[in-house]
């Protein structure tokens, strides 16, 4: 396995804390996140129980947004192809079957593209509205690499960070 730089590091940092606060606000069930290397892996949430498939496109999203927004990297969207170049293409893919598996439940109802760009949207606003959260959990991965759900909590009481995440307004699926 080869060693990622500290730069790597940093951005597996904020990438999984990106994830972590998109599943704290969004209620989803996991044992805590970790920064430790595997062999095809930068970091996960550990013992992350899937919820819906709305919610988990949106947890999915919002690791690779974190880590593009605070460390200034580019995301490119193409057309009707959505590419994020700045790590998490597993993310990415899997956020995109859950959307597809909305879209084909809900094909009556919901333009593809607008359900797309409405998660995308949603998960920005995560990012974008719990930015000093993220940041706070990011910096104490790099101190610990692992970090249990009991310890995030308590760390983001402790800063006066927890009453303060906010939750973004959930995509609706109404008719274009």
């Amino acid at each position: 396995m080869i060693k990622r730089t500290l730069y790597e590091t940093r951005s597996a940092a904020y990438h999984e804390s990106g994830h972590t606060i998109a599943a704290l606000i969004l209620q989803q069930d996991f044992r805590g996140v970790t920064i430790k290397q595997r062999k095809h892996s930068w970091g996960r949430l550990e013992g992350y129980k899937h919820g819906s498939p709305l919610a988990r496109a949106i947890v999915y999203l919002t690791g690779p947004l974190a880590q593009s927004k605070i460390l200034n990297q580019d995301i490119m969207f193409c057309g009707d192809d959505y590419y994020l170049n700045c790590g998490g293409g597993a993310d990415f893919n899997n956020a995109c079957v859950e959307l597809n598996w909305i879209h084909n439940v809900l094909k009556e109802t919901s333009c593809k593209r607008k359900l797309y760009i409405s998660v995308l949207d949603t998960s920005k606003e995560i990012v974008n509205n719990n930015r000093d959260q993220i940041q706070l959990l990011a910096k104490e991965l790099l101190k610990e690499e692992t970090i249990w759900y009991s310890d995030i909590l308590k760390l983001l009481i402790k800063n006066k960070m927890f009453d303060s995440m906010v939750v973004p307004k959930m995509p609706s699926f109404e008719r274009v």
